[in-house]
């Protein structure tokens, strides 16, 4: 006696078939996952990077096209495959005809939707971002390629309206969710996720949202910190808006940092200075760059009366007090302290070391020879293009 729901007998599914199927989507749900552990604690993937081509770190960082809601889509992905897994389970010539119908008509819905999705996301990438992450493509494709087996082999009578109606309106919402919904604040993940802040929080010179964010560690009585500080600012000229330079004093004075033993002569006023371009940005960020470029116009040490006559001469008396004692702006010192530590740690370099950048994953120590050095980093390890030569 035939079964109710289905009068014509189902078909089996060649053994193969099903085990490729399982094969590619389990591949693609392992990707994923490596895809959200990397976007979650913002881990660099091995063999994705600018100097590869296939920059995965950037396209994740895109947090408009990689989320859904809040949501990363990596997250999203992860449903859907172990869903096709747990139907491509059922639909074995172990199970019944009955259960065999019910799990080809949800794999007609995820098949759907999964290649439909890997359309859609290969379109930004391609269109939008203009630029591929290699382990997100590789993902797509198999996603696919499963959906389209999972049509090739699908029964006749899964082709039903309702399922098909299902996953086309999961993808209006995937889609329409990511071009209505604005995305919150940039987090920047840095030193495989040990660093994770947001740039508009801190001193910045450029645009939060630029594509390569840095953390410049200096302190403004460190003369190579001057020589970097120039280097810096002719970069910011040459690769414009793609770089913005988040800036963190680190006092290489005893009285503020507790990483120094004996103060040397030339840093005493350190902590003086730190104070206050710290204290002129909690006031006023929009004036920190102008402040931050008098105390290192000169390329030396600026004494501590003309700089608070600058800070004075931006933000007023009165709000200028009220500035230094704002007890962020101690504990911001101390947070500065304690990166300047773990990076330190982590280059296995002399903890009084300055300056450092911290571009990503990586640290760079002292001042290079020159500033072309510099730039030779920036643009083959991390991929920045100039858009202007440095005398312009």
């Amino acid at each position: 006696m035939s079964d109710e729901t289905s009068p014509t007998p189902i078909k089996f599914t060649p053994p193969a078939a099903i085990w490729v199927m399982r094969l590619l989507a389990a591949t693609a749900l392992a990707i994923s996952a490596l895809l959200l552990w990397s976007s979650t604690r913002g881990s660099a993937i091995p063999g994705c990077g600018p100097q590869s081509g296939f920059d995965c770190g950037s396209v994740l960082a895109e947090k408009k096209w990689s989320t859904w809601f809040g949501v990363p889509v990596s997250a999203l992905a992860i449903v859907i495959y172990i869903l096709i897994l747990v139907d491509l389970a059922r639909i074995g010539a172990s199970h019944g005809e009955a259960e065999r119908l019910r799990a080809w008509r949800l794999l007609t819905a995820t098949g759907t939707l999964v290649f439909s999705a890997a359309i859609w996301f290969m379109a930004v990438q391609l269109l939008i971002l203009k630029q591929l992450c290699l382990y997100c493509t590789i993902a797509h494709a198999f996603g696919a390629i499963v959906g389209c087996m999972i049509y090739y082999f699908r029964p006749r009578q899964t082709i039903a309206t309702f399922e098909l109606f299902g996953a086309v309106v999961g993808l209006a919402l995937l889609v329409a969710g990511q071009l209505i919904v604005t995305p919150g604040p940039m987090q920047l993940f840095m030193l495989n996720g040990q660093v994770r802040l947001q740039p508009e929080e801190f001193p910045i010179i450029g645009d939060p949202n630029s594509e390569h964010v840095l953390i410049y560690l200096f302190d403004y009585t460190c003369p190579h910190c001057h020589e970097q500080n120039r280097y810096l600012r002719t970069a910011k000229k040459r690769y414009g808006d793609q770089l913005a330079i988040i800036k963190l004093p680190v006092p290489l004075d005893s009285r503020c940092n507790r990483l120094v033993k004996e103060t040397r002569e030339r840093h005493r006023t350190a902590c003086d200075l730190a104070r206050l371009a710290l204290a002129v940005w909690r006031a006023a960020p929009e004036k920190f760059g102008e402040f931050d470029a008098f105390l290192f116009a000169t390329g030396d040490t600026r004494p501590v009366a003309d700089a608070e006559s600058k800070a004075e001469e931006i933000l007023g008396e009165a709000k200028l007090r009220t500035a230094l004692a704002d007890p962020w702006v101690e504990a911001q010192i101390k947070k500065d302290v304690g990166l300047y530590e773990l990076a330190g740690q982590l280059n296995e370099q002399d903890a009084r070391t300055l300056p450092m950048i911290i571009a990503g994953d990586f640290i760079l120590v002292g001042k290079p020879a020159a500033a072309e050095e510099l730039f030779q980093f920036f643009e083959q390890t991390l991929g920045l293009v100039p858009v202007s030569s440095p005398g312009e």
